[in-house]
């Protein structure tokens, strides 16, 4: 065993190197240690070359990649942007095509009955499909 004063933090200190991997952490504020290792690495050097290689990457090349990587496909995604390997993402869902507002409804009707909108107040709190159906049915 090593006693290594290797970080301070004011909070805790890693005091001690038990191994090559692992070390022990006093924590100062809960007068304990922690005793922690070295993360492993998820991904080989080789791995990240197959990413390389497959860029630009998008969400079906990341589910083939899954796959032959042995890997979650988000895993693929985040390692890709953690690596600066370009990603296309999917594209967004499409947006309700514009809709005719009830204020544009009363408008038309107005102008279907020779009428100034402010004399058919009230219409506005009819539903839309109402105020359709009654522009339909005058026009």
């Amino acid at each position: 065993m090593v006693i290594l004063p290797l970080t301070y933090t004011g909070k805790s200190e890693i005091i001690l190197l038990l191994a090559w991997d692992t070390y022990a952490v006093y924590d100062k504020i809960f007068k304990r240690y922690f005793f922690m290792t070295d993360s492993k690495v998820n991904y080989t050097d080789e791995m990240v070359a197959v990413l390389n290689a497959a860029a630009p990457i998008n969400y079906e090349k990341a589910q083939v990649l899954a796959v032959e990587l042995g890997r979650g496909v988000r895993s693929i995604i985040a390692k890709c942007k953690r690596e600066g390997i370009e990603y296309v993402s999917k594209p967004a869902p499409a947006k309700k095509k514009p809709m005719p507002t009830k204020a544009d409804f009363v408008y038309a009707i107005a102008q279907a009955v020779n009428s100034d909108p402010d004399e058919l107040a009230g219409l506005e709190k009819a539903t839309g499909q109402g105020l359709a159906n009654l522009l339909a049915a005058i026009g």
